[in-house]
Parts: structure tokens; C-alpha cells; sequence
């Protein structure tokens, strides 16, 4: 692995997977890209250089990708401010930033280079608003944009990571009732890009196979899923972070017979003190597009700036099952009550209760004989 010494404009590896010269027609599939590069984490004294830092890194990736008429690009969780943001006041200071810049609108920032480029832009950021039941706060966030610079919409995380991100972040919530005709109090709705249903979910969301199961449902033939995976071993951890990029997304692929991507960072990022550069955290580059059979199309070679581009053709990959048959036409949802209850036979007590909007909360304190602790 090649380690960079300092913080240094994008320069991608492009790695492609093309089907033909012209990208999909629409509502056949879309060209797909996925940017995995440095990142500039904001500080207390440097939001402003932070953000311009990663929005340059932004317009060399879509400029590269239009090269190859890329029609959706997304880049990794929170890449607008950076990851490791240290703290609330941080994450807070970024996202009004953000929203002074109106990067949150239709002619903003983000919104002139998806007009400029001709292709739809999934940008990940802090993001300071309300949820879909008007709880105003900061969110763990992306924000989607069509081809023609349009505000499509916001998609919040809704599984948040560690005691870290629910001291930066707030939980967003939903009216479930109205979920079904109301596509804002839909956590995991779906975007027209291209003709083609793509459904976004970020970082921590992609490790539970129920929100890849719920997108697949909404009808999504492209799982997006930014994320910010550390190769870095954190306080509170005793093993290494599993390769997510290995293991959930072909699986996520597979079981819902759409494509399924992971988009991280390359390598270490840093924060900017003046003139003096520190390295932050670093991340594993395992950015990935699988197609449907669970295989990847297109997967970063290397932990370095890399570009991925791939053809999502949802036709090039009839069902492998026999006709008739496949696993979300053959679910059996009468079964799966378990799934929605609130107190469940949790294997590592007799008994679990889930709260609404817990954080982070510890094992079950019910001790039974499957439970590895001493």
C-alpha cells in the first residue's frame, strides 16, 4: 500500500467497467461512479479550508467522470466536512456552513457542478435542518442532485456509529404510519436517476441487512452506500473493523438481485492547523460496485485516489433462480413479526427490549449460557 506523507490534491487510479461507449439509455441502467479520495477533515479554525478542500477534490472527480458521460457520481460519509470531526461544536459549525453557502439548494455549490457535468451528484455532509417529523438538529446526511442541478431530496442515516457520532449527530425519525404514501417519512425511499430506482443508505446502515432488504423493497435496482470505514483500530475496540466492502455488500447484492456499492476514503485523512498537516484517522480504500450475482464489477485495486466507473445494466443479469422465482417475490413477511417486534429472545440474554432512538446502548444486562463473557 503506497502511504501518502501529506494531504495532496485528487489524482485518481480510473478503473472502469463499460458496457458499450454511450452510457445506459434511460430506464435501462445508469453509469455509475464512485469517487474514493483524500479528505480534509474540518477543525475548529478550519471549516472554511476544510470544505473548499473537498469541494475541489468534488469538481476534479466529476470533471474526470464526465470524460466517461458518468450520469451518478457519490463520494464517501460526511465528505464535505470530513469524518473525524472531534466534536459536536465541530459537526455544528461545519453544517451551518453549509447551509450559509446554500450547499443544501438548487443553484448552490453541488448543485452547479451536477449542471455543469450533466450528471446526478450524491454528496454526504453534515447537514443542519429538521428530520421528517420537523426535529431540527444536525444529521449524518447526503444530499442527492439530478443531472440538471435540482434538489432531489436528503437522505439521513438512521443507524448511527459509536458514542462519538450520537454526541455529534441526531437521530433522525419518522412518521411510519404515513410512510406508505408519503415518501418523506419513507427512511429508505428511492431516486429517479436516469429512470433507474436508486436507493442510498450511509456507512453503518450497509451492515444491516434489513435497510439493503426495506431499499430492494422500495423498488431500488442500486444500493448507494457512502461510507467512512477506518482501518484504524478505535478506543473500545479489540479487533480490527471487518471488511464490510467483503462481506455485506456481494451479500446485499445477492439477496436483493439489485447492484450494491460501497464508497469509502482512500488511505489517511487529514486535518490543517495553519501550514501544519496532521493525519487524522486512516481508512481502507475498499470502495466496490457488485452486480446482482453478488460479484464486483468494479473494486479499488489499491488503498489510493481511485475513480470507479461501472455500467449498472439490471438486464445484463437475468435472475439465477428458476422463473418465477427469486428471493423478494419468495419472502414470507407473515413469518417475519420478530423482525418489528420491540422485545425479542436477544441471544445474549433472556430477553431484549429496543428503545426508540437508543444510543448506542450496552448488551443486555440478562446474562444466559451463549454469552462470551467471562
Amino acid at each position: 500500500m503506497r502511504k501518502n506523507k501529506k494531504l495532496k490534491p485528487y489524482a485518481p487510479v480510473i478503473q472502469t467497467y463499460l458496457r458499450e461507449l454511450n452510457p445506459p439509455a434511460k430506464n435501462k441502467g445508469v453509469r455509475y461512479s464512485i469517487a474514493q479520495g483524500p479528505s480534509q477533515v474540518a477543525t475548529a479554525s478550519s471549516v472554511k479550508a476544510a470544505i473548499t478542500f473537498n469541494l475541489e477534490t468534488m469538481n476534479t472527480a466529476c470533471t474526470l467522470a464526465a470524460k466517461f458521460d458518468v450520469q451518478l457520481i457519490s463520494f464517501p460519509e460526511l465528505f464535505l466536512s470530513g469524518y473525524e470531526l472531534k466534536s459536536a461544536d465541530i459537526a455544528a459549525a461545519a453544517a451551518q456552513y453549509l447551509l450559509e453557502h446554500k450547499f443544501h439548494e438548487t443553484g448552490g455549490p453541488i448543485s452547479a457542478l451536477a449542471l455543469k457535468y450533466n450528471m446526478a451528484i450524491v454528496c454526504p455532509l453534515p447537514y443542519q435542518g429538521v428530520d421528517p417529523t420537523g426535529n431540527p438538529g444536525v444529521y449524518d446526511a447526503a444530499l442527492v442532485f439530478d443531472h440538471t442541478g435540482t434538489f432531489l431530496g436528503v437522505q439521513f442515516k438512521t443507524h448511527l456509529w459509536g458514542i462519538a457520532e450520537y454526541s455529534w449527530f441526531r437521530t433522525p425519525t419518522y412518521n411510519m404510519q404515513k410512510s406508505v404514501y408519503d415518501p418523506l417519512q419513507n427512511p429508505y425511499r428511492t431516486f429517479d436517476i436516469n429512470g433507474f430506482p436508486v436507493g442510498i443508505a450511509i456507512c453503518y446502515d450497509a451492515e444491516f441487512p434489513e435497510v439493503a432488504r426495506c431499499l430492494a423493497l422500495n423498488g431500488a435496482l442500486l444500493t448507494v452506500l457512502p461510507t467512512a470505514a477506518p482501518a484504524s483500530t478505535l478506543p473500545g475496540q479489540t479487533e480490527p473493523y471487518p471488511d464490510i466492502a467483503l462481506h455485506c455488500i456481494p451479500a446485499n447484492a445477492l439477496h436483493n438481485q439489485n447492484f450494491c456499492s460501497y464508497g469509502n476514503r482512500a488511505d489517511w485523512e487529514y486535518s490543517l492547523e495553519g501550514i501544519v498537516q496532521t493525519q487524522v484517522l486512516q481508512y481502507t480504500g475498499n470502495s466496490i460496485i457488485c452486480d446482482p450475482y453478488g460479484s464486483a464489477l468494479v473494486q479499488a485495486v489499491r488503498n489510493e485516489d481511485t475513480l470507479l466507473i461501472a455500467d449498472c445494466i439490471i438486464c445484463d443479469f437475468p435472475s439465477t433462480q428458476p422463473p418465477e422465482t427469486s428471493y423478494i417475490i419468495n419472502r414470507r413477511p407473515d413469518l417475519y413479526n420478530v423482525l418489528t417486534e420491540t422485545t425479542v429472545p436477544y441471544p445474549a440474554g433472556e430477553t431484549y427490549t429496543y428503545q426508540v432512538n437508543q444510543n448506542d446502548p450496552p448488551a443486555p444486562a440478562t446474562p444466559n449460557k451463549n454469552r462470551c463473557d467471562p
